[in-house]
């Protein structure tokens, strides 16, 4: 599995502001088990979180398939103001 860390934004939050950090998860099968899921189709999909930093690290939204080849979700709060 990989973290990648992709963007910082700054968003609303009520009446004050927090940083934002998104995240890519890329899942990886190892070995021989991850040529044949390449070769197959079966590649575990990507996912993003978003996540607020500070003194107390919050989620904020999430992005992607709950399982393989299922239908992408977004999960997010619905008190934050995020740029489109």
């Amino acid at each position: 599995m990989k973290l990648i860390s992709e963007e910082e934004i700054v968003v609303r939050l009520g009446s004050s502001t927090r940083t934002v950090r998104r995240y890519l998860v890329k899942l990886e099968v190892g070995g021989l088990t991850g040529v044949l899921a390449s070769l197959v189709g079966k590649d575990p999909p990507d996912v993003r979180y978003w996540l607020a930093t500070g003194e107390v690290p919050a989620f904020v939204q999430f992005q992607g398939p709950m399982f393989l080849k299922g239908p992408v979700w977004r999960l997010e709060l619905t008190t934050l103001e995020l740029p489109n």
